[in-house]
């Protein structure tokens, strides 16, 4: 038996016979089994383009003693971003691997990521959760996650994300940055004040609004503890400061 470790597929914007033929010639593959080959490979194209994949492998690849061409083991990776096009693969998810945030975060399509800090941060977008981040490190701060809503702000997301942070012993403040666009502030808001009744006051909460009904989200928030802010850099420093300061 003769066996080839590591045939990976990668996918191009449409991946042809002749690649498929001339990649197999550098690797001196035997010439009578590239077409057995190629209609493999192209199978597994069509796979990683059809479920949205990252990534696509045989590891390994045989020839028999009977000379047929098998692939021995295999391996699909999914994009999380897109598993909302495939509910068909709900049964296929993971649901028990992970550390207790990325499992909550999973279930309710939140992008988190744990880290190291004190501070505690929910954004929306992850261009504005990267600039959030990136300020917290630049003022001395250190963040204890990356956490993006992404471009919805239903209550369960908001849920999850209190749930998810409260429950972080080494979170001392939580900071609030929400530019309103596809995401309303005033959504937000709402979860918030769900989120505070919920879990109580026991860490402070800082919150910066800007964009789409944000001074309404504001006045939603009045009446409880949560501080509110009106600008981003401001709205840092504060959270830097009641976290106990630069680090």
């Amino acid at each position: 038996m003769i066996i080839w470790n590591g045939f990976i597929s990668t996918c191009w914007s449409v991946l042809r016979q002749y690649q498929i033929r001339q990649l197999a010639y550098r690797l001196d593959f035997p010439e009578k089994y590239i077409r057995g080959l190629t209609d493999m490979c192209i199978g597994m194209w069509r796979l990683f383009c059809d479920l949205d994949a990252r990534i696509v492998a045989i590891n390994p690849l045989a020839i028999t003693s009977d000379q047929r061409i098998l692939a021995l083991d295999g391996k699909i990776t999914l994009d999380s971003n897109a598993r909302f096009r495939h509910d068909e693969l709900a049964d296929y998810q993971d649901n028990e691997s992970g550390e207790y945030g990325e499992l909550e975060a999973r279930k309710y399509g939140l992008a988190y990521l744990k880290m190291d800090g004190n501070i505690g941060m929910i954004a929306n977008g992850a261009g504005l959760t990267m600039a959030t981040l990136d300020m917290i490190q630049e003022k001395g701060g250190k963040p204890a996650n990356f956490l993006d809503l992404g471009s919805s702000a239903e209550a369960g997301k908001i849920d999850a994300a209190f749930d998810i942070l409260v429950n972080d012993v080494n979170i001392s403040i939580i900071l609030i940055n929400v530019y309103g666009g596809m995401t309303r502030c005033v959504d937000v808001a709402e979860g918030i004040l769900q989120a505070v009744a919920k879990y109580g006051e026991r860490i402070p909460i800082i919150v910066n609004f800007e964009g789409v009904t944000a001074e309404e989200a504001y006045k939603i928030l009045e009446k409880t503890a949560v501080i509110p802010i009106h600008q981003m850099t401001e709205a840092v420093e504060k959270a830097i400061a009641l976290a106990g300061g630069s680090q």
